[in-house]
């Protein structure tokens, strides 16, 4: 179950966080499914979206960035920086105004091996 952070700054409405949090399952499913491993693949429902926003100590950051964890497998590994650039692609498709008014940001996928469980 991958887990997708969104940190946002002032110019992110709620109104955008919304949309982002409609829009970033599909999005993060698509891009991470490997339909050649059983499990690296994914639905939409399997994508969790957290929503932070800067805080007064925070220092260099941008208006949206968005961090993607998920479980490492091979066909993920084999072209990450190709998948982060779906997302990318995505976002900017389907999402032009956000953005746009967001002017600055970044998409980071990170793999890890571990395994998750539901309780």
């Amino acid at each position: 179950m991958p887990l997708v952070i969104v940190r946002c700054g002032k110019k992110i409405t709620k109104a955008d966080q919304v949309t982002l949090g409609k829009n970033l399952p599909d999005i993060v499913a698509l891009a991470l499914t490997v339909p050649s491993e059983p499990k690296a693949r994914l639905s939409a429902d399997e994508v969790e979206v957290r929503f932070t926003s800067h805080g007064p100590r925070d220092v260099n950051v941008r208006q949206l960035d968005i961090l993607v964890f998920a479980t490492h497998s091979r066909g993920r590994a084999k072209n990450l920086k190709a998948r982060g650039k779906i997302i990318r692609g995505e976002i900017h498709r389907r999402m032009p105004d956000i953005t746009r008014r967001a002017n600055s940001g970044s998409v980071w996928v990170r793999l890890a091996r571990g395994e998750w469980d539901e309780l």
